[in-house]
């Protein structure tokens, strides 16, 4: 993967992304299983997202309460 060699660090997220099953994962994957694990709290998860607009359509539809969707609701408090 010369990304940075040939100037196309651009592509790097895309790559990460796609390879999940070899244990690779964006940032932001991370945060979307945090919140669903019931590890920290929506509103915190979408402050340290790099695309929290893709953060809030993972999880749009759901019922939020005390930042953590609804099924996940005493997991960790």
């Amino acid at each position: 993967m010369p990304f940075i060699r040939e100037n196309k660090t651009y592509q790097i997220p895309s790559v990460i992304e796609t390879n999940g099953q070899q244990g690779m994962q964006t940032l932001d994957q991370a945060l979307e299983s945090a919140v669903r694990n019931g590890i920290i709290e929506f509103e915190e998860a979408l402050l340290r997202a790099q695309r929290p607009e893709d953060l809030e359509k993972a999880f749009a539809g759901r019922n939020l309460h005390n930042g953590k969707p609804k099924e996940f609701v005493g997991k960790a408090d």
